[in-house]
């Protein structure tokens, strides 16, 4: 399936999903949309990538693995005061 999406940044947008029989149709179609849309530059020759003005252009992404305990403060439970939910729900009854 090759997923298309239009529309400003920010915005919803629209999308179409193209359903293919075969990966290598979807594959081609994906080809041809990319082309289209930066101005004749080749999915295989991403290296060669060539700026075309009011046509899409590449954004690297670096991706970061991050573990999440360098980012949250310890916590601990004991120190926390106690709920005073039990002892009310004891005394409506």
């Amino acid at each position: 399936m090759v997923f298309t999406r239009w529309g400003r940044i920010g915005e919803t947008g629209m999308n179409q999903r193209t359903p293919f029989h075969k990966i290598d149709d979807a594959r081609e179609e994906f080809k041809k949309i990319f082309k289209q849309k930066t101005g004749g530059n080749n999915f295989e020759e991403l290296d060669k990538f060539s700026r075309v003005k009011k046509k899409y252009n590449l954004t690297r992404v670096n991706y970061v693995t991050v573990n999440l305990k360098d980012y949250l403060q310890p916590f601990d439970y004991d120190k926390c005061p106690k709920s005073q939910l039990r002892q009310e729900i004891y005394e409506l009854f």
